[in-house]
């Protein structure tokens, strides 16, 4: 059988680790192999390992092994407390498991150790021996004396080195629900001591035998060089200098001698030193080491003796990141593999270089803005592929970034149709991470470049109306109504923006169905958000002023169950905020409903919406049966009414006479001919006095209310009837019969004119 490929050390070391390695599951790569290697035992011990089927099967489980050696130097199979772990993680109970566990304790082997240098020879022929079921009384038939017979040196058993793997490693449980990614795992294995992760990093091309013995794990060191930098990158900068400083004895008030790099520990601050290329502080860090390093009186020879060359990772990562975009956007030159650019730029990230990552994005934005089609969607694709690696917790900078330059190209107007793309998927990581704040600014970018003329908006470009357009998702409304309800009230303020600039009728709808909330605040918000949406708001709210189930009620009841008149309430209040006459059309409807709530909140909706459509429902609304309604009706006439209404008004004391006194103060705000001639017939004529006199209102009321009127329309005319009336009157009328009060008001009156 012809052994495949087997995996070298010094392959290992030129192996390229990508994103999709680190991401891998153990757990799931070690049942999977297990799976494999019962597979083939079961085919050799059926047709022996020389049979077709069984090298089928053998190669098939050799590949499996293959692939954790890419991250370890052994595979470990291990019986501990009865269970048996591989790669140090407990097996979840399974035939294939437990037939592999039953195979060892028959061969009375506890430790198996599978060697990276292992061929599918030695795997072969160890397999014909592990399916056998000899007498493990003789010494000729153990497996140590098989393999050693047979001259197997990448496989051992009952090995110290197998028991120092899992005694000094780390152990995990496949049974329970873990992060078990390469990335996660071997994380855990690394810490996050920075005197350890340095000495990691500078051991990586020593000897297995001295590096396990130094650092008591078998993960390939190549993957731990590759991830270290990640680590080291988003280290809190104050903990790296506090371990710095323990390592240049500040704390013990000593510092250096001027060859300390040569006294033992110097190697490792020197390792130290090196590490803090990775770091996106590094100058930050080294510049406050030097100055304690000048304060506690050591030499600054010593500092510098022991600062390292420029980390080559950032160099390599920055050059291959350069060649990329220029093979990319360089039509003459072989373009890259689009899909690389998300292994290289999340490199660019994960080691810490900012100022790099910031100049790949204004490249991009510039192609993104520039004329060529072709290259406008390449650097769309890159982008996407940028923002699916951007890890948060080490790039947070890069979306505050990106949300500001696009800010930049958009109010200059350079912005194309793609910018509305990449907007979109700003948004939708600021919306996962529920950065509200994010997303309300570019919605603040788009508002800038639209504006609403009676209720509509309209756009200066189509990309950002696009980019409008992609926010209004169900699952958005849903997201943003949710946390509006439940989240922080910190971002309350962003919502609002975010969901005043999508507008729609999906937004508003999903608005309405909390509008009567049990929550005062909650409402008060909503309501406030839904009177800055305009025509969608007005469509949603005239659809429930229509809907008659709003408004059913039980036949013996005039008024509205609570639940549905708190929904009707706000709506007729949302309909009033929107300064629209068409909000007149829904509130027609109703004018006429029993119960007088509903009618008095028109009343007050239609005040605040003011226009002629107003006026006209006004006016009938002022020839209701409920007196408290028709006056509130009449008032709101005087404030927004013109004088033309003046006539509909007059004729309207011939049917509620009661209701004249309020009737002359709203002719008194309207103005016009025909209220002044009224109102001077009302003051002079005893005969029309008379009329409005049996009721509620006394002659002197009727007559105060009138000269009031008339002063304040104010006009020569008006100013004229009362001086006339004023004179008109004896001093014994003003004396003797209770007219002194209206002789003073209509004196002040003139008096004010004179003046």
């Amino acid at each position: 059988m012809t052994a495949p490929y087997n995996v070298s050390e010094t392959s290992m070391r030129d192996y390229k680790f990508t994103e999709s390695d680190l991401g891998l599951n153990l757990n799931e790569l070690v049942h999977e192999t297990l799976r494999e290697f019962f597979l083939a035992s079961k085919k050799v011990s059926i047709y022996s390992s020389g049979h077709p089927l069984s090298q089928k099967a053998i190669s098939r489980a050799f590949l499996m092994l293959e692939k954790i050696f890419r991250f370890k130097r052994f595979l470990n199979l291990h019986i501990s407390d009865g269970h048996l772990y591989a790669l140090n993680i407990r097996t979840r109970p399974s035939i294939f498991t437990e037939n592999i566990l039953n195979f060892m304790q028959v061969l009375d082997l506890n430790d198996i150790l599978f060697e990276m240098s292992l061929s599918a020879n030695d795997l072969s022929r160890f397999l014909d021996r592990f399916v056998k079921r000899l007498p493990s009384s003789d010494f000729s038939n153990l497996m140590a004396t098989y393999l050693e017979k047979n001259k197997i040196t990448t496989i051992r058993v009952n090995s110290e080195m197998g028991h120092d793997i899992f005694e000094n490693c780390l152990t995990m449980r496949g049974d329970l629900i873990g992060d078990f990614s390469v990335r996660a795992v071997v994380g855990q294995i690394l810490g996050d001591d920075y005197k350890k992760l340095s000495a990691l990093m500078a051991d990586e091309a020593l000897p297995f035998e001295e590096y396990f013995a130094r650092h008591k794990h078998d993960y390939q060191p190549a993957l731990i060089g590759y991830l270290i930098p990640e680590l080291l990158s988003s280290m809190p900068a104050d903990k790296i200098q506090e371990s710095l400083s323990a390592s240049l004895n500040f704390d013990k008030g000593e510092v250096p001698e001027s060859d300390s790099s040569d006294v033992s520990g110097g190697t490792r601050l020197k390792e130290m030193i090196a590490a803090l290329n990775y770091h996106p502080e590094r100058e930050k860090i080294l510049e406050n080491i030097g100055s304690r390093m000048v304060q506690e009186g050591a030499e600054k020879s010593v500092y510098t003796s022991i600062l390292p060359e420029s980390s080559l990772i950032k160099v390599e990562s920055s050059e291959k990141i350069d060649q990329f975009l220029n093979a990319t956007f360089n039509e003459a030159l072989p373009g890259y593999d689009l899909n690389d650019f998300k292994d290289v730029f999340s490199r660019l990230l994960r080691t810490g270089q900012q100022g790099k990552a910031k100049a790949v994005i204004n490249i991009l934005l510039n192609y993104l803005a520039g004329p060529n089609l072709d290259l406008r969607e390449k650097s769309l694709v890159l982008f996407r592929l940028a923002l699916s690696v951007y890890p948060k917790n080490m790039a947070g900078y890069l979306i505050e970034y990106m949300i500001e330059k696009v800010g930049e190209y958009v109010k200059a107007g350079k912005e194309t149709f793609e910018y509305s793309d990449l907007i979109w998927e700003l948004a939708r990581i600021a919306l996962a991470e529920k950065q509200y704040d994010h997303m309300s600014r570019i919605c603040d970018i788009l508002s800038e470049k639209r504006s609403r003329y009676k209720g509509v908006w309209s756009y200066e470009s189509v990309a950002v109306k696009k980019a409008v357009e992609e926010f209004n998702r169900r699952e958005v409304i849903e997201q943003l109504v949710r946390d509006l309800v439940i989240g922080p009230n910190s971002n309350v303020p962003f919502i609002r923006n975010i969901l005043i600039t999508i507008g729609s009728e999906e937004a508003a709808l999903e608005l309405s169905h909390i509008i009567s909330h049990e929550s005062r605040q909650v409402r008060q918000h909503v309501l406030k958000i839904l009177s800055e949406m305009g025509k969608a708001s007005l469509k949603v709210f005239s659809e429930i002023m229509n809907n008659s189930s709003y408004f059913d009620r039980e036949e013996s009841r005039r008024e509205l169950p609570d639940e549905k008149w708190y929904i009707v309430r706000n709506s007729i209040f949302v309909l009033s905020t929107l300064n629209d006459p068409e909000a007149c059309r829904a509130l027609r409807v109703r004018i006429n409903d029993m119960d007088t709530r509903v009618r008095r909140a028109i009343v007050q909706s239609l005040e605040k919406i003011g226009e002629e459509q107003s006026c006209d429902l006004l006016l009938m609304l002022a020839d209701d049966d409920d007196r408290e309604i028709r006056e509130s009706a009449i008032i709101a006439l005087g404030l927004i009414g013109k004088p033309d209404i003046a006539p509909e008004l007059i004729e309207l004391t011939r049917q509620h006479r009661s209701d004249i006194i309020c009737i002359i103060n709203s002719l008194g705000k309207l103005g016009g001919s025909e209220a002044r001639s009224f109102l001077g017939s009302l003051l002079s004529d005893q005969q029309v006095q008379s009329q409005f006199t049996s009721g509620r209102s006394s002659r002197d009321d009727l007559k105060m209310a009138t000269i009031k009127a008339l002063g304040r329309i104010g006009d020569q005319d008006s100013l004229r009837k009362i001086k006339d009336f004023n004179d008109s009157m004896s001093t014994s009328q003003k004396i003797l019969f209770g007219g002194a009060k209206l002789s003073k008001a209509a004196e002040e009156i003139l008096g004010r004119r004179d003046k």
